[in-house]
């Protein structure tokens, strides 16, 4: 599966950090899409050599609302392959605020944070700073 279709992702293993970029427009609008999209993440996730940090542009990617246990879902099973994520790119449009709302949600129910943030610079930064906190304990 090298060439994935809707997920490329970036290694940094200097600060064991996975980079998911998402080069064509998706909408997470149902099961089998989701699924799809997901086995993608869970592929790149594997090729690690360590369970990374993941860090998400959401630039090009819509979940649907009615689609949140779906996503919920898929996020509890390959949230044990990550030591955290942190997301940034998310539309301010309508459509926008339909995907954070989706999650919100699905991080709720898979009772885990959304670590949403306005741009890379941001949620690098937080990723950062959780790294950090992690390694004193």
């Amino acid at each position: 599966m090298e060439q994935t279709k809707y997920v490329k992702a970036y290694y940094e293993p200097e600060e064991n950090i996975i980079r998911m970029v998402h080069p064509i427009p998706i909408n997470l609008n149902s099961a089998a899409i989701i699924a799809e999209f997901f086995r993608e993440v869970t592929y790149w996730l594997q090729s690690c050599p360590t369970k990374p940090y993941l860090l998400v542009d959401y630039t090009n990617l819509e979940v649907a609302v009615n689609m949140t246990d779906e996503y919920s879902a898929q996020l509890r099973n390959y949230r044990p392959m990550v030591l955290g994520v942190f997301r940034y790119g998310v539309s301010s449009d309508l459509n926008g605020s339909f995907t954070t709302m989706t999650i919100r949600l699905g991080n709720m129910r898979s009772a885990s944070s959304s670590n949403i943030y306005p741009d890379e610079a941001s949620a690098r930064q937080a990723l950062l700073k959780a790294k950090a906190a992690a390694m004193k304990q």
